[in-house]
């Protein structure tokens, strides 16, 4: 239609007028551009709110991921979850810590918690993922300093079974769902839960959701 107007308006006022086919032409040239670019802006809205998914290991593979949850008086919780290069669940476990660390530091917690875990269960090889990027990144670099960061990540980089732990992974924080709400369960204070080779039930859901786009 605005392209119509426009040559009404060229022939109106400036004395211009184009062939009728040549005007056809045009405004079919114009309402195709224009149905072009509303299915790439459909696209690129699609992309942008697609849902970021857990990716399993390579095969022979488990993978663990972590994550710390700020449970406010009631401290800081660490979740760990591991499963195999199929999704299949493996083990969980759950701590409630009183002290209260800043996010990278926590998160950095919940990761050395989850290698305790993993060396008092003899399980390996791993890869760990987690949904802080600046963790992970200091994780890959080994840099260590004299922060409560690189503190944290020394000892890490120093935990027994260290050697079972095939790389240091990052991902987003909808993809790291299982992880999360076990860092968020309701637990007794400074005491563990694991679960092994059956997945609790409050689990259950964020687990399908994981392994449904898997084929």
């Amino acid at each position: 239609m605005w392209f119509l107007w426009n040559e009404r308006n060229n022939q109106q006022f400036n004395g211009k007028k184009l062939d009728e086919e040549e005007v056809a032409m045009r405004a079919q040239n114009w309402i195709l551009e224009y149905r072009h670019e509303q299915q790439a802006a459909g696209r690129r809205r699609e992309q942008g709110t697609r849902r970021k998914f857990w990716q399993p290991p390579g095969i022979g593979i488990l993978k663990v991921n972590t994550d710390a949850g700020c449970l406010g008086e009631g401290g800081t919780g660490l979740g760990m979850v591991v499963r195999d290069w199929t999704g299949a669940f493996r083990y969980a476990a759950a701590k409630r810590e009183a002290v209260k660390w800043c996010p990278a530091v926590a998160e950095g917690r919940a990761v050395l918690f989850a290698l305790e875990k993993m060396n008092e269960q003899q399980m390996g090889p791993f890869e760990v993922e987690a949904d802080c990027l600046t963790l992970v990144n200091t994780l890959r670099q080994q840099r260590v300093d004299l922060t409560e960061l690189g503190a944290v990540c020394e000892t890490i980089l120093q935990a027994e079974g260290i050697e079972d732990c095939y790389t240091w992974k990052h991902t987003h924080r909808e993809a790291n769902a299982v992880a999360h709400t076990l860092a968020h369960v309701q637990i007794d204070l400074n005491h563990c839960n694991s679960w092994i080779g059956i997945s609790p039930s409050f689990l259950l859901n964020d687990l399908y959701l994981d392994s449904s786009h898997l084929a």
